[in-house]
């Protein structure tokens, strides 16, 4: 397991909210994606992709890949201090991705609205050192980030 690293001088409290609800994130713990990094705005994750992340090409499985975005958008946007929920993702598969490897995954905020955000991300093979997806999601915010977990 990894420490957190905290950049941009992000209020501890938040942080520590943050870590707790990625950490009560059920689905999250059973791909085993680990968060490894938090921004203002930005979040950074690692995961290690085995043979049940796969579909039947042995290649990790798109809906895999695009969760991971996901998760790493929403939280990207949980260090701006808003909760929200997805509304759309966009997917741009770039590669496959193989098992065996340890991906990163980024999230970045890139517009915060009243109602409506927009954040992108993207995945990353470290050891072949390229691209495997990126995307953007359009999500709509609940309201202030409070850890009620």
């Amino acid at each position: 397991m990894h420490t957190v690293s905290i950049e941009d001088n992000l209020d501890t409290e938040l942080c520590k909210n943050i870590m707790d609800f990625h950490s009560s994130n059920q689905f999250a713990r059973l791909l085993g994606i680990e968060l490894i990094r938090l921004g203002n705005g930005y979040s950074g994750f690692i995961f290690q992709a085995e043979k049940d992340h796969t579909n039947p090409y042995g290649i990790i499985h798109g809906g895999v890949t695009a969760t991971l975005g996901d998760i790493a958008m929403a939280c990207a946007l949980r260090t701006r201090g808003i909760q929200v929920i997805t509304a759309e993702l966009t997917v741009n598969y770039v590669s496959p991705g193989n098992t065996g490897v340890e991906l990163e995954i980024t999230g970045q905020a890139l517009h915060l609205g009243k109602t409506v955000c927009l954040a992108e991300f993207s995945v990353h093979d470290n050891e072949k050192n390229h691209l495997i997806a990126s995307g953007r999601g359009i999500f709509i915010s609940r309201g202030k980030f409070i850890q009620t977990i």
